[in-house]
């Protein structure tokens, strides 16, 4: 508006430049949309095939990893720069689940300790994964596919808290 009154562009001729410009906005965006739902799908089946029967245990994991590192501001960034469609970053982030979620980044093959935990490390890991909703709720459910796991994680932080310092 102000830009057509600098220009001495009549109300008629400023108005029917706007509409124009809106309409072609609008084309744009619809365009831009159509694309971004377009590469979400091809990701989801680029991933489909990559990881076969794991793909909800997998996407389950990078989303768990997703919020577990950055929170809702980092599920927020992803989804406004367009990354969130990324196959690299859902299987990096899917890696980053499996190592901070699954049973080989629970277990440490000496003297079965976690990582080495002390009886007071492992209390505190304790008080910290009941503090865990997403944790909880797998630890709680029988029938979600890393309940064993997490049952067994729990199970070895008990046994290392009731030991002697």
């Amino acid at each position: 508006r102000d830009t057509a009154y600098e220009c001495n562009m009549p109300l008629e001729m400023a108005q029917k430049f706007h509409d124009k410009y809106i309409e072609k906005f609008m084309a744009e965006f619809s365009g831009m949309q159509t694309m971004m739902v377009a590469q979400q799908e091809q990701a989801t089946v680029d991933l489909q095939t990559a990881w076969g029967t794991a793909f909800e245990q997998k996407r389950h994991l990078a989303d768990r990893a997703v919020r577990a590192l950055g929170g809702d501001r980092l599920v927020e960034e992803l989804r406004v720069s367009g990354l969130s469609v990324s196959v690299a970053l859902a299987e990096a982030f899917a890696a980053a689940g499996e190592r901070l979620f699954s049973e080989d980044s629970y277990v440490e093959a000496r003297g079965g300790n976690l990582f080495g935990y002390s009886p007071d490390t492992a209390r505190q890991e304790i008080q910290r994964l009941r503090a865990d909703a997403d944790f909880m709720n797998i630890y709680g459910d029988r029938r979600h596919p890393e309940h064993d796991t997490a049952q067994q994680r729990m199970d070895q932080l008990y046994s290392i808290a009731r030991e002697e310092g």
